[in-house]
């Protein structure tokens, strides 16, 4: 079943993990994808994955943290392919500074990757979004740091930054309800990526220990919810803060 057959998806950090996952979601559902990245060797790994399986891909290298950059690259999608029907803020990066190590460029590299970068991207996709007077929907990727403050220590410019990308969805879901789009948000837990790989014995413990389902979340399944939320049947879901944590965040 194509369910989303004819649309196009914009996936940030497309190149591995759990936007690898998420574009491949969303290709097996009928979507052509548009993968911004800036790995260029991730980049073009997965853009040629998705065409060694026949779906319709491209990837863009592009520093989501820039303003400009992303404009441009958004203008650029635009005009060779076609209107952005869902956008996909994915992109991200983790921080495991104690707070009082915590330096000014390390806080500002976190708000950049993980907030400002959702900011440039809905603001070169909203207006657009606005004047085809369709329906569009927006998906940005928070994290359970944002409500706890991460159970790992050093997390605070992360968990701040994550924190801002629910004010920004709530805030944005209201200001876009009325012209039938939809502005969500998931909020993942621990999900089993490469990242785990850093993960010393003692915070793998520790992090099992506050997921009631005693088991990480797999990427596939996050990429699923991401698909739900594009689909015809949630248009009525709009400002929602899903948490997908394995009751991580009871």
């Amino acid at each position: 079943m194509l369910r989303l057959k004819g649309k196009r998806a914009l996936v940030t950090g497309s190149g591995q993990g759990l936007g690898e996952h998420m574009a491949h979601a969303l290709a097996r559902e009928g979507c052509e994808i548009v993968g911004f990245e800036v790995r260029p060797t991730l980049l073009d790994k997965a853009t040629a994955d998705l065409r060694k399986k026949g779906f319709c891909a491209n990837g863009h290298l592009v520093d989501v943290r820039d303003f400009r950059a992303v404009h441009d690259a958004v203008e650029k999608v635009y005009c060779e392919s076609g209107p952005v029907d869902f956008l996909v803020n994915n992109a991200g990066k983790g921080q495991r500074e104690p707070f009082h190590k915590l330096t000014r460029d390390v806080w500002d590299y976190m708000l950049d990757v993980n907030l400002t970068s959702v900011f440039n991207l809905c603001h070169a996709i909203v207006p657009r979004m606005l004047a085809r007077q369709e329906a569009g929907r927006i998906i940005n990727i928070a994290s359970l740091a944002a409500t706890s403050g991460g159970r790992v220590l050093g997390k605070s410019a992360y968990a701040a930054a994550k924190g801002g990308v629910i004010a920004l969805t709530k805030s944005l879901a209201i200001e876009l309800a009325p012209h039938g789009i939809t502005v969500n948000c998931i909020s993942p837990g621990v999900h089993n990526t490469p990242r785990r790989a850093h993960d010393s014995p003692e915070e793998q413990q520790l992090i099992m220990d506050n997921i009631p389902m005693k088991s990480l979340g797999e990427p596939a399944d996050l990429a699923e919810t991401v698909v739900f939320l594009c689909l015809p049947s949630s248009r009525y879901i709009t400002g929602v803060i899903l948490p997908q944590d394995g009751g991580h965040s009871i």
